[in-house]
């Protein structure tokens, strides 16, 4: 298979946008009493990440600073930090079918 900038750009925003996924459920935890399953969504967000680390290296890709991807994944909650369960979990299925 062909490495296409597309490709290794979809990567790194891959990447990137499963670490400021982990910030925004860690941060949600704060909003919600089911502070268990946004903790797994966190962590499942966290492997995801580690599991694309290797091609990151493979390919030479310099994600931003983490801190910078928490601090973005954190601006997040704001958004949703006033719903109730139902309303974030129809949110969740709307947003990602």
């Amino acid at each position: 298979m062909k490495t296409t900038a597309k490709y290794l750009k979809t990567l790194l925003s891959y990447y990137e946008e499963e670490i400021e996924g982990e910030a925004y459920f860690y941060g949600l935890a704060d909003h919600f009493e089911e502070q268990e399953k946004l903790t797994v969504l966190a962590r499942v967000e966290r492997r995801a990440a580690e599991s694309i680390a290797p091609l990151l290296e493979k390919y030479e890709l310099v994600p931003r600073d983490e801190s910078e991807l928490k601090t973005r994944g954190e601006a997040y909650v704001g958004r949703h930090a006033s719903f109730d369960w139902f309303e974030f979990m129809t949110y969740m299925v709307n947003r990602y079918p």
